[in-house]
């Protein structure tokens, strides 16, 4: 049985109580453990692509990730109340807070196999706070630096004619193959390469930055040089810190991915199989 209070001073005392308790469930109920829930989106990234919606009710924390170049990606954000927000760069802010309606991503450049990843986050405040936050080089699959990958490859000797060319340097390249991502700046950690010539002849082995039949242009736009008397059939790996000391090196391609190569032959190969294959990193 209440009893009512009707002396004004016990009157006020008890409303002061009464509001403190209200506040003090408030702030338990934030702290009771919260269920954590990840729900991660793929969207292709193969297409270019522009506001395409992804729902994000009741959802704690957004992050947006991409295995490939993530400066290619942006997104607007629909408020509660409905309203959408200017468009900002996924590269420069990966996070968002919700409570909000919706995302709406962009991809502005196609890449094949690669995805724009949006996972979306429930759980306490506390938890949240643990997921690691940051630029977009934390942001990507590898966990750091995004792996930069090219090759070149004819594994049947004269189908497409792809190492027989007698290009020695000096000459302007007419062979190129690009790389993943299609960036401008490269580090390059791992170089293979490996021709089969019908012909018992060697080779020296060329990479480029760019196309040029001008002299010390070329010279300077060098990556790699294998050295004169590379051996047909020979399998070469050359590594950071090998010896002679050729990898690592930075190199600044003038169309991004494209790497352009020549084969300086000691005689005319005959139909040639072979490969090379790139490993490194994207630098931008």
């Amino acid at each position: 049985m209440s009893v009512e209070m009707k002396d004004p001073r016990y009157r006020m005392l008890q409303a002061e109580l009464r509001g403190l308790n209200s506040r003090m469930d408030a702030f338990i109920e934030t702290q009771r453990p919260k269920p954590f829930v990840l729900d991660l989106i793929s969207l292709d990234k193969a297409a270019a692509f522009a506001d395409t919606r992804v729902e994000c009710i009741g959802v704690d924390l957004i992050q947006i990730s991409s295995d490939g170049d993530l400066t290619d990606v942006s997104y607007k954000v629909v408020h509660l109340d409905g309203s959408t927000s200017m468009e900002m760069e996924a590269a420069e802010s990966p996070h968002i807070l919700g409570p909000i309606n919706a995302l709406l991503v962009t991809n502005d450049t196609a890449e094949a196999g690669m995805t724009v990843r949006v996972a979306r986050n429930q759980g306490h405040p506390a938890a949240l706070a643990a997921i690691k936050h940051g630029t977009p080089m934390s942001m990507t699959v590898a966990a750091g630096s995004r792996m930069f990958y090219a090759e070149q490859v004819e594994y049947v000797a004269g189908a497409d004619n792809l190492f027989e060319a007698d290009q020695p340097l000096g000459t302007e390249p007419t062979l190129f193959f690009v790389g993943v991502p299609a960036v401008p700046h490269i580090m390059i950690h791992t170089i293979k390469h490996q021709f089969t010539p019908t012909a018992a002849e060697t080779y020296q082995l060329y990479l480029l930055e760019a196309a040029t039949a001008e002299d010390e242009q070329s010279e300077a736009e060098i990556i790699f040089d294998s050295g004169a008397g590379m051996v047909g059939g020979t399998m070469y790996i050359q590594v950071t810190g090998g010896a002679p000391a050729r990898l690592p090196v930075m190199a600044r391609l003038t169309d991004p991915g494209m790497i352009w190569y020549l084969v300086d032959w000691s005689g005319p190969p005959g139909d040639t199989d072979g490969y090379i294959r790139v490993y490194g990193e994207a630098l931008a």
